[in-house]
């Protein structure tokens, strides 16, 4: 048990991907997610509860490197300024905040190109998701990238002649459980398209994966993105 909350900070460098103006916003989560895990366990938490994210919102694009600061045993007190994404949620029952903060003196200097997706047999559902395989199972990192990722292309595509070259960004992930092992089972996956909201030329589109552990439990995670002409 906390009984005061405990700051913690971790320095993070990320990498320019195929040539974008941006950090990529699955990278930040991911990054974030994972400095909870050694400091809560250096406080006796357990890291294979895994985080249970109530919310992850970025506020906006960097292409900066920067640090990571968090407070575990609580769910505020953070300062907003500064920040492009802010975390919520617990670890092992404890309450969890995070936060990314760019530094403009740190730009990004290392250049990366995306790995193929390991996802087969795509099938696009009305809306703008899908349902497809995943060829890899178990590392949260490569579930998250690959899903956000394939979903960005599967709005994309069915955004067809509507919105020309759309540029396709991750707003929002709330309500699922981030494991570093297990976190989900080599299987299907389905994504369902759950709001469309227009505000002028931009759509902001929610939706909701479902699939399965690797302890065989029913798990889902939602995504909102933002779409709008380049």
């Amino acid at each position: 048990m906390i009984n005061a909350p405990i700051p913690f900070e971790q320095d993070a460098a990320f990498a320019q991907v195929d040539g974008r103006d941006y950090i990529q916003g699955v990278t930040i989560l991911h990054r974030m997610l994972e400095a909870t895990l050694p400091a809560g366990e250096a406080k006796g938490l357990d890291p294979d509860a895994g985080v249970a994210v109530k919310r992850i919102k970025f506020t906006r694009n960097t292409l900066c490197d920067g640090v990571i600061r968090g407070l575990l045993g609580a769910d505020k007190g953070l300062e907003p300024a500064g920040a492009v994404a802010q975390l919520l949620g617990t670890l092992d029952g404890q309450a969890l905040t995070a936060a990314y903060y760019p530094d403009e003196a740190r730009p990004v200097s290392r250049q990366e190109s995306s790995p193929p997706y390991p996802i087969h047999d795509f099938e696009p559902l009305e809306g703008y998701g899908g349902r497809w395989r995943f060829a890899e199972a178990g590392d949260g990192g490569v579930f998250l990238w690959a899903l956000i990722e394939a979903n960005k292309r599967t709005i994309r595509t069915a955004l067809g002649e509507r919105m020309a070259r759309p540029r396709i960004e991750l707003v929002e992930a709330s309500d699922f459980l981030y494991r570093r092992h297990g976190m989900m089972a080599d299987g299907a996956l389905m994504l369902e398209t759950l709001s469309v909201r227009e505000f002028g030329p931009r759509l902001y589109i929610l939706n909701e994966a479902r699939y399965t552990d690797a302890d065989g439990a029913a798990r889902s995670l939602r995504l909102q993105y933002s779409a709008n002409p380049a």
